[in-house]
């Protein structure tokens, strides 16, 4: 096999909808804030971000930095 190195996955909605709960990492957090002087916090004080995907819809996500469900 083929050693690849990656920084994420790349989904596709084939069908239907989905739901993704994201929650950056302690890791993406601290990056976000000394490299570029930005809080990651989602609306509404919620402890994770909301994303809907339809069919046909990319989602491209380095998920070593956010968790998901």
């Amino acid at each position: 096999t083929d050693t690849i190195s990656h920084h994420g996955t790349v989904h596709y909605q084939l069908k239907g909808s989905k739901v993704w709960k994201l929650r950056p990492t302690e890791e993406l957090r601290q990056r976000c804030d000394q490299d570029h002087d930005v809080a990651l916090v989602p609306e509404n004080d919620s402890e994770y971000y909301e994303i809907v995907v339809q069919e046909g819809d990319f989602l491209v996500i380095n998920t070593r930095l956010w968790w998901h469900q």
